[in-house]
């Protein structure tokens, strides 16, 4: 909602600026139709007559068995592949119905953004405002520079944050520099939370690359991921795999899917691929930079702990990696941020050095005692710990993520 020194100055116009034509949206909700009905001409009922022969089959000779075992296989793949079809259909119909909240900006002030603006060489045709549907402003303006004059969209947008009483920033991938030519530049208003990462890893003695693979990325504005994959064995088999499912996470989420529609998908491509298993673990971290809100998501994968001074709280899940079973549940766990906090997740080879008893309480002891701030200096210090208390050797790859959490304004 807008800040209490700018509701005089902006009124919301009562109507909705949709972001699509009627026709447009009435071609794309009809393409979300047919991926339906294409998912529905996909998805395998068996009858009792059916589950009849699949029984017959299982007595009958070793051919007939890899017969059946094929079947199975192929139905599975039809499965997955309906449920995919399924999901973009849902994703269409979200951007065909995707709307927005015009707010007037009166013209007094318009006058003085134009007149602010021009007078750092920058030439504005159209202006808007808008509430989207998490309630976040968005500016958009086209803009252009004059000649032989130069200002960069980031200075732009302090300079609209004065003068709008809005924290605004670029959206993600804009340009750096306001063009000679008349161009649209997108500003959202400023999260709340700003993060700071730290990563250390140590691979596999006689062993040249990292069977772990990790991400830190910006999914969408004010939507932070940190994920990391550990493949089975090690070696560049493990890293292929676990770069395999890093790789399809991030496009994934890029293309618009929900993280737990997404670690699905991955889970069913990798059942789905006839070579051997990649047997990877998945440890996703999703953390609303608006709210504060941090979302675990755990495929198979160690504990990750929550630090907030010296208080630490172990977030863990039993399940199992992905690739092992076509349908499988992905648990959640959601925690309240607040200023200060760290999050800090381990691969497997980590919490290995402990053995099986007591390992997580072990490394939450040590946790609890680091006074460092500086997130890459808590990545490095835990990771040597763990090498001192495994006398120097590095029996499986390890790697160490901390992600540290602070308002903007205390951050700035």
């Amino acid at each position: 909602m807008l800040r209490r020194t700018g509701i005089r100055e902006y009124k919301k116009i009562k109507m909705e600026a949709v972001l699509l034509p009627a026709y447009g949206k009435q071609k794309l909700l009809t393409y979300a139709d047919t991926f339906r009905d294409l998912a529905k001409t996909f998805t395998y009922l068996p009858s009792e007559t059916e589950e009849s022969e699949q029984s017959y089959l299982k007595h009958k000779n070793s051919q007939d068995r890899q017969n059946a075992i094929c079947k199975s296989r192929l139905l599975e793949n039809r499965g997955i592949l309906a449920d995919h079809l399924n999901e973009m259909a849902q994703i269409m119909t979200h951007v065909a119905e995707e709307s927005y909240e015009l707010l007037r900006i009166n013209d007094k002030r318009k006058k003085q953004l134009m007149q602010s603006l021009r007078s750092h060489g920058i030439l504005i045709q159209n202006i808007y405002m808008i509430e989207n549907d998490n309630q976040h402003i968005e500016v958009s303006m086209q803009m252009k520079m004059i000649k032989d004059r130069h200002f960069t969209v980031e200075d732009t947008a302090g300079l609209l944050s004065v003068l709008l009483h809005k924290r605004l920033h670029p959206v993600k991938n804009s340009l750096m520099f306001i063009q000679k030519e008349y161009e649209t530049f997108i500003f959202v208003e400023e999260p709340t939370y700003e993060v700071l990462t730290g990563v250390a890893k140590a691979v596999k003695e006689n062993e040249k690359m990292s069977g772990d693979n990790y991400s830190f990325m910006e999914v969408s504005n004010g939507n932070f991921l940190c994920a990391i994959s550990d493949g089975m064995g090690s070696g560049e088999k493990a890293c292929r795999d676990s770069g395999m499912v890093i790789d399809l996470l991030e496009k994934l989420l890029e293309a618009g899917f929900a993280r737990e529609t997404a670690i699905q998908m991955i889970n069913g491509m990798l059942i789905a691929r006839e070579e051997e298993q990649n047997m990877s673990t998945l440890d996703a971290c999703a953390i609303d930079l608006y709210s504060g809100i941090a979302t675990f998501s755990k495929v198979g994968a160690t504990a990750s702990y929550l630090k907030r001074n010296n208080s630490i709280e172990i977030i863990e899940e039993n399940n199992l990696p992905l690739g092992i079973f076509q349908q499988m549940e992905v648990e959640s766990v959601t925690r309240s941020l607040i200023s200060g906090d760290y999050i800090i997740m381990v691969s497997d080879g980590v919490m290995d050095v402990f053995g099986q008893e007591n390992a997580v309480y072990r490394l939450q002891e040590f946790i609890g005692r680091i006074e460092m701030e500086n997130p890459r200096e808590i990545a490095n210090h835990i990771l040597q710990f763990v090498i001192c208390t495994s006398s120097g050797q590095i029996r499986d790859d390890m790697t160490v993520m901390v992600i540290g959490i602070w308002e903007a304004e205390q951050e700035s």
